[in-house]
Parts: structure tokens; sequence; C-alpha cells
């Protein structure tokens, strides 16, 4: 994981906002450069870059890493709501039709206000 070892170098350098523009710009949709038949890779990058968001890394103080990152990606819609993934809670009968699991409710959300900015965008966050 070069990169990740890099990152932990490069936030000594960073100031505080220097290291929030970094996670705004590396934590964002990626619809518009995997066409579905490469969902999978897209899947890997999400993967990749929900670093940025952890704690280990120390690169944001986004509160709660997990609603930031689905509000800004598009991330529940691509793989959640169309049964590629499940979200955690969810179980699966032997016959892979759902069980009874709690439902999640999608609504629109501006995620530059985890951030405490006030740029609202077209993304979805869970209600709460």
């Amino acid at each position: 994981m070069p990169d990740y070892r890099a990152n932990l170098v490069a936030r000594a350098f960073m100031t505080e906002a220097e290291r929030e523009v970094y996670v705004r710009h590396n934590v964002r949709t990626l619809r518009g450069e995997y066409p579905a038949p490469l969902l999978w890779r897209m899947l890997v990058r999400y993967l990749f870059e929900y670093q940025y968001l952890g704690r280990a890394l120390g690169f944001t103080r986004v509160e709660d890493p997990r609603s930031f990152f689905l509000s800004c990606t598009w991330f529940a819609d691509d793989f959640l709501s169309t049964g590629v993934l499940e979200s955690a809670g969810s179980t699966r009968s032997r016959t892979g039709s759902r069980a009874s699991a709690p439902a999640t409710r999608w609504t629109r959300h501006g995620c530059a206000s985890q951030l405490g900015g006030t740029t609202p965008d077209d993304t979805l966050a869970p209600a709460g």
C-alpha cells in the first residue's frame, strides 16, 4: 500500500484545511468514470478511497465517515439499492430472498454540510 504510506507522510506536511480539501477531492462520485460493465473496478476504487475518511490516516474531522461517504458518492444507489451489495444488518435466507431487516431510507442531502460547508449538491444520505 505505497499510496497509504505516502499519505501518512504527507499529512505531517499539510495543514488541517489542506487535508480536508484533499479528502473532498478524493472522496467523490465515480459514476462518470466507470460505466456499468466496470462496476467491480469502481467498487475497488471506492474501497481504496474510503481510507481517507478513516481515523487511522487522520486526514479529516468528518464525524460520521460512513454517512459522508454515502452522501457524496451515490454508492448507495450504485451498490446497495441495486442489490450488488447489502447494507450492514441485511440478511438473506437460504433461497436468497431478503429476510426481515431494518430498511434504510435515503433522502437528498448535500455532502458539503457534513464538513461545515454550505454548498448543496444533488447526492444521497441516510435519513435520520
